[in-house]
């Protein structure tokens, strides 16, 4: 099993009495995952760029927490920074620890931030969240608000360095526009089917197709309000 998709580091950062990486009161740990027998799990860094001021510093604090909780129980779990690393935890039984941001904006549509970002060791970004951030639009925007320049160049820099795509909380014509852009696979690291829950979180039919027809795939969201 392979979820795109958590705030599990979130949570830790703010609560630090709840517990670690390996036992905490939340939906996701180490123990949890082994009982699930899951394969890999996306750690999502989610910075809401409506509630600080430091959204690069908090970034950092979160990478900087995620990447010590693999090391301390690197008997457990490995950072997976390329398919031959996900076919490794496939052969050993570890859990594979993909990190990735949610939020773009954060990285201020600094290229150099990007090339960081794959240093640190982040393999996937989801481009928007809830607010208009220099990249493009989100779902609860304007969706025929196409992607901005800086996050064309910012999406084909992406694909340079080898960071996954994710158009979760992407508007529809910056999602349809990834298919032009990118010569690879991209994803939705989180999100259903419109047609089923009228939700503009959720894809409606044709978008399914494309990002299926390109490759892709579509993480289901678990979350009440999209499913209905």
């Amino acid at each position: 099993m392979i979820d795109l998709h958590c705030d599990t580091i979130m949570k830790l950062i703010d609560h630090p009495s709840s517990g670690d990486l390996y036992r905490n009161t939340w939906k996701i740990d180490i123990e949890k995952l082994q009982k699930a027998h899951s394969k890999v799990q996306d750690f999502a860094l989610f910075i809401n760029l409506g509630e600080t001021n430091d959204p690069y510093g908090r970034y950092e604090a979160m990478r900087n927490l995620c990447t010590s909780q693999i090391q301390h129980y690197g008997e457990h779990i490995q950072h997976v920074l390329s398919y031959q690393d996900i076919e490794s935890v496939y052969e050993s039984g570890k859990i594979g620890a993909l990190m990735s941001i949610e939020e773009g904006g954060v990285l201020g549509g600094d290229l150099d931030k990007l090339k960081q970002a794959y240093q640190d060791g982040v393999r996937l970004i989801t481009l928007t969240w809830n607010y208009p951030n220099g990249l493009g639009e989100p779902h609860c925007g304007d969706q025929h608000k196409k992607l901005t320049s800086k996050g064309v160049e910012f999406v084909e820099a992406m694909q340079d360095l080898g960071i996954i795509v994710d158009c979760s909380h992407l508007n529809d014509a910056g999602t349809e526009q990834l298919c032009d852009i990118l010569d690879v696979p991209f994803i939705a690291s989180h999100s259903n089917a419109r047609e089923v829950t009228a939700h503009t979180r959720n894809l409606p039919d044709h978008l399914i197709k494309l990002i299926a027809n390109k490759g892709g795939v579509i993480g289901l969201n678990f979350a009440q309000s999209f499913l209905g």
